[in-house]
């Protein structure tokens, strides 16, 4: 392996603007930072301003395809893959362009190791907010190994990488569908009757229950917890 500057790997770097765009809530364009850059992805939400067109001409950067942003600004080392998105930088995200000829998740993963945190910890500045340049980032010397290594290496990351944001929309996903149950049961009390029909909407009858203060299906009582389970005072046998 040979040692070399991160620099040597990327096409052109730099920061978003150091001041702040006129914003507009009609825009088409984001205007992002570090903070918004989580887990690889660009993270939008209502809270994010917007400007127009006009302005976002005045202050893009030459974003693309094989662009990593990473935040430079309090919070260090965010990452994410630029995915063609409508947004503008603001200065706490850096952009780099990995170089055609480089195998872009593989500077990812650079990017994401304990060692470029210790250096960015390391060569950062400022006593409460701490703030990175993006010159800084690309001084960064790491060890590489030949270009057909580190495609397989990216290509075993990011194959796990893919199984991992899968299962965490599987987690979304069923936990969104457990809420859904909890409110049908127990906040709509619409769970289904004897005839399959949602009991409170199909008009079941509801009683008043004085403990919480609201009306319950008629056969339902409060109990604590305990009261449902069954002490035992046997020791466990844990021989097979």
């Amino acid at each position: 392996m040979k040692k070399i500057k991160l620099g040597e790997m990327i096409d052109c770097y730099g920061d978003g603007i150091h001041g702040t765009p006129k914003y507009d809530d009609n825009g088409e364009f984001y205007f992002i930072n570090g903070n918004n850059l989580q887990n690889g992805e660009i993270l939008i939400s209502s809270e994010t301003p917007k400007i127009s067109l006009e302005e976002y001409k005045k202050i893009c950067r030459p974003l693309n395809d094989r662009t990593i942003l990473l935040s430079i600004n309090g919070t260090l080392g965010n990452l994410a893959l630029y995915n063609n998105e409508k947004i503008a930088l603001g200065k706490s995200a850096c952009y780099l362009n990995v170089k055609s000829d480089k195998n872009l998740h593989f500077v990812r993963y650079i990017l994401s190791t304990v060692e470029f945190k210790k250096y960015i910890s390391h060569v950062s500045h400022g006593s409460t907010i701490k703030n990175l340049a993006p010159s800084q980032v690309v001084e960064y010397e790491v060890e590489v190994p030949s270009s057909v290594i580190q495609n397989k290496i990216a290509a075993v990351l990011s194959s796990l990488d893919e199984k991992i944001l899968l299962n965490k929309k599987i987690n979304a996903t069923l936990e969104e569908m457990a809420k859904t149950l909890y409110d049908y049961w127990f906040v709509q009390f619409d769970f289904p009757d004897e005839n399959g029909n949602p009991y409170k909407s199909s008009g079941g009858k509801m009683i008043f229950n004085a403990e919480l203060g609201r009306e319950i299906p008629e056969g339902w009582e409060v109990k604590k917890l305990s009261e449902l389970l069954v002490k035992n005072s046997t020791p466990f046998d844990y021989q097979t």
